[in-house]
């Protein structure tokens, strides 16, 4: 199991946030996904402007080549404008950017290619509106819900 800190950047214009359930998955450079991690943006973890981050644990995929993303679309105001991502493999200081600045606004998928990799620099982690989303708002899938999405996701990350 590898250590991945993540940080989400919702875009900073009107009606940007979202209060859906998001769930992103990481994918390597070989195709392999790593477990998909969904995250409540009840709270206002996922609102106009913010960075919110979270750690997690999950099956090492090696360097990342994307990031799918989709969104539940469910709850008050389910919109959501994405502006970009960052993961980081804590044990390795790697650092994937991930920029989207585009609306996801249904339940279609995104796959969302790495555009910069960064190798042994300490980031900053500190942002203003820097939201820590609790464990509670962030969870694993279940096998299940895995099983449904990856027919899915082996033709986003297959081309």
């Amino acid at each position: 199991m590898v250590h991945y800190r993540v940080l989400v950047h919702t875009a900073n214009s009107v009606k940007a946030g979202t209060d859906s359930t998001v769930q992103l998955t990481l994918v390597g450079m070989d195709g392999r996904t790593a477990k998909t991690v969904k995250i409540s943006g009840k709270g206002g973890y996922l609102e106009t402007g913010t960075y919110s981050t979270f750690d997690i644990e999950t099956d090492d995929v090696g360097d990342l080549k994307a990031i799918i993303i989709r969104s539940s679309y469910t709850g008050d105001g389910p919109g959501w404008i994405l502006d970009h991502i960052k993961v980081q493999k804590v044990s390795t200081n790697a650092i994937w950017f991930f920029p989207c600045l585009a609306s996801i606004d249904d339940t279609v998928a995104r796959n969302l290619p790495a555009q910069s990799v960064f190798k042994d620099i300490p980031i900053s982690w500190t942002r203003p509106l820097m939201l820590q989303v609790p464990e509670s708002q962030v969870a694993l899938l279940s096998e299940k819900e895995e099983l449904e999405l990856a027919s899915e996701n082996k033709r986003l990350t297959t081309g």
